[in-house]
């Protein structure tokens, strides 16, 4: 028992100490409020795993990335960094919140492609015209913006977009799937390369 109360003081000192150097990789690059701000907020992402008695793992990674690709707005990138500064593997973390937020954005397609006819009419008011021609410049240029369905405030109404529009769902898949990838990946190798 004293074993794991050890182990789990050295694993929440671990956190803790990834917490603040996450904090010292941000001073170099942000303003005093934005700095202040992200570290208000990380702390009490950190908290919460506390309080629920959660460690960092690959099952919480993947829960919260697929929750952050939906309605819901959170964001899994500290997660993703406070797990790779603990000793997490990189590739493992990435893969996971990659098919985490794919996944979520995969789930946001479904309820525009089948939920369209309500969105439509009744939240949109768009008219069969409209419709038209605006699913005509989306297939035309619009796809490929979801290479951008990572960006925050964004993301999740492309995906719901390319349901809407009914773009295909390999099409959607591979633009989607790439530019998560791109993005966990280049956030994951910032924080092995400052760490």
């Amino acid at each position: 028992m004293l074993t794991i109360m050890e182990d789990s003081g050295i694993r929440q000192r671990s956190l803790y100490d990834a917490t603040r150097k996450l904090h010292s990789l941000t001073t170099e690059s942000t303003k005093d409020t934005e700095k202040e701000d992200f570290l208000v907020s990380l702390d009490i992402a950190m908290e919460l795993l506390h309080h629920l008695n959660l460690e960092p793992s690959l099952a919480i990674l993947f829960t919260l990335s697929f929750l952050a690709a939906t309605i819901i707005p959170i964001g899994s990138e500290w997660l993703l960094v406070v797990m790779i500064l603990t000793g997490f593997s990189p590739a493992q973390a990435v893969i996971t919140a990659t098919a985490g937020n794919y996944l979520g954005g995969c789930t946001t397609w479904f309820i525009g492609l089948y939920g369209s006819d309500f969105i439509i009419s009744r939240v949109l008011r768009v008219s069969d015209t409209e419709l038209t021609r605006a699913k005509e410049i989306y297939r035309k240029y619009g796809s490929w913006s979801l290479l951008l369905s990572w960006l925050p405030v964004i993301g999740d109404p492309l995906c719901l977009l390319a349901g809407i529009f009914r773009i295909g769902f390999i099409r959607f898949s591979l633009l989607v799937f790439s530019g998560k990838l791109f993005r966990y990946t280049t956030l994951a190798v910032l924080t092995v390369q400052f760490n």
